[in-house]
């Protein structure tokens, strides 16, 4: 997680220099100049809710799905997963690959709304198990969903 204690500015800065991919380095940059919390949970990460901020942090939580291959909502802890969308005031479900203006949203909400934005990156194939999630725990939560043209949504 960063914006965590011990994770300097200058951290950030020299990470941002490092040459991170352009959406990556959106939500860097947020985290550094607008006090939001950044979370990665990739597969078969186990429990992640205890690294979840205080309310007074927002933060936007990254769930990597689509790395070599999308898993769906099982390959992550269920509790952890519930309780991130149900303290969610936005999420997002890309499974279209990288759209940088969908990036650039997602964290002008978590900093200017101060609201948590949970960024699902998966593939085609488990887009409609994603959407069931939030469905089932948020169903009244803002959502937005990036397919692929010719997509399941």
């Amino acid at each position: 997680m960063t914006n965590a204690p011990g994770v300097s500015r200058k951290d950030i800065d020299d990470l941002l220099a490092s040459g991170l991919p352009r959406h990556l380095a959106l939500l860097f940059e947020t985290v550094r100049d607008c006090r939001v919390a950044l979370l990665f949970v990739h597969h078969n990460s186990g429990p992640f809710s205890a690294a979840m901020p205080r309310p007074a942090v927002p933060m936007i939580i990254l769930i990597g799905d689509d790395t070599d291959v999308a898993r769906g909502p099982t390959a992550f802890d269920a509790t952890s997963l519930e309780l991130a969308i149900k303290s969610a005031g936005a999420v997002v479900v890309i499974s279209s690959g990288i759209v940088l203006s969908v990036y650039a949203g997602a964290a002008y909400i978590a900093a200017a709304g101060r609201l948590n934005v949970i960024l699902i990156e998966t593939r085609i194939e488990q887009e409609i198990p994603w959407l069931a999630l939030v469905e089932e725990h948020a169903p009244k939560v803002p959502l937005l969903v990036c397919s692929p043209r010719g997509g399941h949504a």
